[in-house]
């Protein structure tokens, strides 16, 4: 009996509370379109990896656009990914950029199969033959690699958070100075941002009150 082995051992260790539950449907109906021989496979593995790359952007805060087909999709998710450790030297030379590629047209060539041989999307006339059992297993085990690839990396390579620099953002600093007074320390006078800014190692507090102003600020142009 066929299994999405790869993508079993990802979804492991996720909970349905966090919001994957159609991971494990698409996963369990991909794997008996192959055991059943269904050209239905190729219109799963399309969802399964559409559907991982949405989840992704989704919680990386990225907004989806609803136009892009599924290879602008998986492309721009790709983006959104470390795609080798944190601690990697990115100066030399290494395979990931052509390893991409070729994951890039897996994914095309799944939409084309997709497109003429499943029967989901478009429908099909009821006398069509199905594929070969070599290519409905090839195309689940295609979305198989690709899925567990985009949510390993995902999980186990998050992006490291930019650096966050004080002159950058003037506007809110003069802001919180307006409102809050200055500070006078052994004859030294500090500004209220400053004090904000410099308040933890990782600037959390400022971060916070920086993003609360955005949105308040966009609040008041709606």
């Amino acid at each position: 009996m066929f299994q999405m082995k790869n993508c079993r051992t990802i979804f492991d260790r996720l909970t349905d509370d966090n919001g994957h539950n159609l991971n494990y449907e698409l996963v369990g109906k991909i794997e008996s379109a192959v055991n059943e021989q269904s050209n239905s496979a190729f219109d799963l593995a399309y969802s399964l990896i559409d559907t991982a790359c949405k989840t992704i952007q989704s919680e990386r805060n990225e907004n989806d656009n609803q136009n892009d087909d599924l290879p602008k999709r998986f492309k721009s998710t790709l983006k959104l990914l470390n795609l080798v450790p944190l601690d990697y030297d990115t100066t030399k030379p290494n395979g990931i950029a052509t390893t991409m590629r070729g994951l890039e047209s897996a994914v095309r060539g799944l939409c084309e199969l997709r497109n003429s041989d499943g029967i989901i999307a478009h429908g099909k006339p009821a006398t069509t033959k199905s594929m070969d059992l070599l290519q409905i297993q090839f195309a689940a085990q295609t979305a198989d690699l690709v899925v567990h690839y985009l949510y390993q990396a995902h999980f186990d390579y998050p992006m490291p958070t930019p650096e966050i620099m004080y002159g950058d953002n003037s506007e809110f600093n003069d802001y919180v100075d307006d409102i809050h007074p200055e500070v006078e320390i052994f004859g030294q006078t500090l500004l209220a941002s400053q004090i904000l800014f410099n308040a933890d190692e990782q600037h959390v507090a400022y971060k916070e009150a920086l993003l609360n102003y955005v949105i308040e600020a966009e609040e008041n142009d709606d």
